[in-house]
Order: C-alpha cells, then structure tokens, then sequence
C-alpha cells in the first residue's frame, strides 16, 4: 500500500511541475491583435452615398465599425471603405433605401474551395508561434467598415442592433 501511496505522490509531482512550467511558457507568448505581414492581399471596396437628410443605419453585427468624420467630405454625402481578405471570403453590399432612411446591407460567406489560403495561413500560424507571437486570424473572415461623414453630418450615421 504504501508503495502505491508513494507512486501516485511521484506522478502528482510531476504532473504539478508539468503543469507549472506550461503555464509559465505560455506567459511568455505575445498576443498580436493584428494581421501579421505577409502575402494575405485585402480588397476594397468604396460607395458613396448621399444622404438627402435620411438617416444612415448600420447593423450592429459588424463588429469593425469605424466612424470618421471629414471635413473634407461634402455636406449629405457618406463614404465606405469596406476591407476583406477576397481569398477567404466573398463579400456583395447593397444600400437599401426607405421613406426616411438608407440602410447598408452587407452578405459576405466563407469560401468553401480555400485550401491553399488555409494551409498557407497555417504554415504562417506555426512560424510566429515559434516567435512566441500569436495574431488574430480571425480578421481574415470579417470585414472592416470604415465610414467617412462630414462632422455635421455624423448625427444622420445610426447603429442599430
């Protein structure tokens, strides 16, 4: 009984200093909130809109929102830059338009044939991580949305849910 008693206290030691000396490492490992630098090509894609005094709705689900005002920009009018990774996603926007309002409708979908993207984000993935980096790849698979108004303009621009 007592031989078992001291194999198990042996084992737990161990699994402790294990698990100790894992924690430790992945302390040392950097959290990049961005794309790293490489061949990953984005496209863009510019509308511009008049206003007409309408209010402008952007759905909330877009979580890479960014409002800049302009002064450069013409008074009624409202600019989007939408950023995506076309190896990774397909992308289609259209701007409905209502009595009082101009909504943005953005569908975008996951390509199903991007094997070669994947592998090479992997292999990309794999490399920073023996530099103790790890970026955030999920940027690769949502677009970014940057609106430009005129500052007077910036009370006609709504988030909505």
């Amino acid at each position: 009984m007592a031989k078992h008693f001291i194999s198990f206290l042996i084992g737990s030691l161990i699994l402790i200093v294990g698990v100790v000396i894992t924690i430790t490492d992945l302390y040392q490992f950097e959290f990049v909130n961005t794309l790293p630098e490489t061949n990953m090509v984005s496209r863009e894609i510019t509308i511009e809109q008049s206003i007409d005094n309408k209010e402008f709705r952007i759905n909330r689900k877009w979580e890479l929102i960014n409002i800049i005002e302009d002064d450069n920009i013409e008074e009624d009018t409202i600019i989007i830059k939408i950023k995506y990774y076309d190896e990774y996603i397909s992308l289609t926007s259209t701007v409905e338009e209502g009595i009082d309002y101009k909504k943005l409708n953005i569908t975008y979908n996951y390509k199903e044939n991007h094997t070669y993207p994947v592998r090479n984000t992997i292999a990309t993935g794999l490399k920073n991580i023996k530099d103790r980096k790890i970026y955030n790849y999920s940027l690769l698979f949502r677009p970014h949305i940057s609106i430009y108004i005129n500052s007077n303009d910036k009370n006609n621009v709504k988030i909505i849910n």
